[in-house]
């Protein structure tokens, strides 16, 4: 962009801060009630923006450099001591430490909700860690059961093609860490997917325990830091 009027990237810059500030909705901020706060990555995924949406309006009133709690904090600051005591009544969030430390000091009377995506994403690394560690544990004759299944372990079983739904199979059939660690991924998925708010909670700590017995060294991780936040991740089932 910046080649073809000639001008530097710091002028680019420069001009669209200063547009930005023009356009920028000043009355925002008052009518926020429900929020969502996320991390964008950009440069490869070595710098982040922590962004925070107007559930009701579907926007981005706020963006940040970095995604720590002092991040965070400089959003409630701009927001002001009222507006986040009197205004803000959810929130929804994965599950980051730090954005945790934020919320309490700022938002502790506001329902937190986590992001059933998060949770799914989180169990999608566990399996797939599950499936380097079988890898590097096999020798090549008895892993080449392994190649090509990734995705076929990541998706949902419903977008499965039929070539990796019968890899998927085989890989299940052949190899019973991976199998359990496959279905320890699904088991979220439907709980959030197709339990009332009142079944979620007993499901929830089945799969906790389930998790916890498993053997499986990312699942029992995972299990640990879903059980520090079992309130909110079934409060994604309650209506806002």
């Amino acid at each position: 962009m910046s080649r073809l009027p000639g001008i530097s990237w710091v002028t680019v810059g420069n001009i669209v801060e200063r547009v930005v500030a023009r356009r920028l909705d000043g009355t925002r901020f008052g009518r926020l009630k429900r929020i969502g706060i996320d991390e964008f990555s950009y440069r490869k995924r070595h710098r982040y923006l922590t962004l925070v949406v107007d559930h009701d309006t579907r926007r981005v009133v706020w963006a940040g450099k970095g995604r720590s709690a002092e991040t965070l904090g400089a959003f409630f600051k701009q927001l002001g001591p009222g507006r986040c005591a009197w205004r803000i009544e959810l929130v929804t969030a994965d599950l980051a430490s730090s954005w945790r430390k934020a919320l309490a000091a700022w938002v502790p009377h506001a329902r937190v909700v986590f992001d059933r995506f998060h949770v799914e994403r989180l169990a999608s690394d566990a399996v797939d860690e599950v499936r380097r560690s079988e890898q590097r544990r096999l020798d090549p004759a008895d892993a080449k059961v392994l190649k090509g299944t990734r995705y076929a372990l990541l998706k949902h079983p419903e977008r499965l093609k039929p070539g990796e739904a019968r890899r998927l199979e085989t890989l299940r059939r052949e190899n019973r860490a991976l199998d359990r660690a496959y279905e320890l991924k699904e088991y979220p998925a439907t709980i959030l997917g197709q339990a009332t708010p009142g079944d979620a909670p007993e499901l929830l700590e089945e799969w906790l325990e389930w998790a916890a017995r498993s053997r499986l060294a990312p699942f029992v991780k995972l299990g640990r830091t879903i059980r520090k936040h079992a309130e909110g991740i079934p409060a994604y089932l309650t209506p806002g």
